[in-house]
């Protein structure tokens, strides 16, 4: 009998977590991509452009530098033209010659960018520097934004950014989101594989990795051996996410509620301490003459049962997520609460 209890409560007390690589949860610190961007012009519109002094000053500036000085603004067809802002990501690694793609949005006038073509566009870093020269022509997707579009390999990359993933005979990995177990798991981890204590946690999101010997002249095999080891990851913090705006609401399937009592305008919530009361009420109609919907559940509810049930009694989004915000207030909530 004591045996078999013993195997209960191990039961009862796992917790969840599951194995990724490395490079799943964590970059190379100095790997990134780097933000490009410029402004050109989409041409070849069908009348859905600008139409105004901003696209034609531009297109006066582009015939200029083309040696047709003698073009006048009253030569030009504005609503042909637009005047977009292009924006790409420069990725690591990427060499002089490369394809990279762009954005292209308009922030005039234009009604459309459909069937556009953009004209050769510098892209510049925040250094100001130029890496790559953007044109080609604009692919709308399926919706309603029409002023915004994109092209697939739009831009050739002039210029690249020298990136050195290692300082000082070391290499440093950031965990994408910090946490000191984890941190602390890729550190033993390392340390284990190569039997020599190299990593080191810094803290909750970066560890330091000294480069033995036989890979100081082969930083790439290093690296790829390091992304590659599993890490244990822990189970992850309970979450609820509300986005106000559209009235989405995602609920990690583990979030518990604590006993607790809301009484909202026209809804009744309790989560009584007795244990007795056996099942959620999901089915339960208006009080007579008040209008209030009242709802009961047992301690150790979760509140995906809670949210399942107050959608049965079509509560509208703007209630439910204002008893979101009370649950989380008063304590009973436990899980991190967001609100977009």
């Amino acid at each position: 009998m004591k045996i078999i209890l013993f195997l209960i409560l191990c039961l009862f007390y796992v917790v969840p977590a599951h194995a990724v690589r490395i490079e799943d949860i964590a970059n190379i610190e100095g790997v990134r991509s780097n933000t490009l961007i410029g402004t050109g012009l989409v041409v070849g519109l069908k009348g859905t452009g600008d139409g105004g002094k901003l696209a034609g000053k531009n297109l006066k500036t582009m015939f200029n530098r083309l040696g047709q000085k003698d073009v006048m603004l009253g030569d030009l067809n504005t609503k042909n033209v637009a005047v977009v802002i292009v924006t790409a990501q420069l990725t690591p690694f990427a060499v002089d010659g490369s394809k990279i793609s762009v954005n292209v949005s308009s922030p005039g006038s234009a009604s459309s960018v459909q069937g556009g073509r953009l004209l050769a566009t510098p892209l510049k870093g925040l250094d100001g520097r130029v890496y790559a020269i953007a044109q080609g022509s604009v692919l709308i997707g399926q919706g309603e934004h029409l002023t915004v579009g994109t092209i697939p390999d739009g831009a050739t990359v002039e210029d690249n950014i020298h990136t050195d993933f290692i300082q000082n005979g070391k290499l440093r990995i950031s965990l994408r989101k910090s946490n000191f177990t984890t941190a602390k798991q890729v550190q033993d981890i390392v340390n284990q594989d190569f039997g020599v204590k190299l990593a080191k946690a810094l803290n909750a999101g970066s560890i330091e990795i000294v480069i033995p010997h036989e890979y100081l002249n082969d930083h790439v095999s290093f690296a790829h051996r390091i992304l590659q080891l599993p890490v244990i990851l822990p189970d992850h913090e309970a979450t609820v996410v509300i986005n106000e705006r559209t009235g989405t609401i995602i609920i990690d399937e583990n979030v518990w509620i604590s006993p607790v009592a809301i009484n909202q305008v026209g809804l009744s919530v309790t989560i009584p301490v007795d244990n007795t009361i056996q099942q959620l009420n999901n089915s339960a109609q208006p009080a007579k003459n008040n209008n209030i919907y009242p709802l009961m559940a047992r301690q150790g509810t979760k509140l995906k049962d809670i949210v399942d049930a107050l959608n049965a009694m079509k509560v509208p989004n703007k209630d439910l997520i204002a008893i979101l915000q009370s649950l989380k207030e008063a304590g009973a909530l436990h899980a991190k609460l967001i609100i977009m």
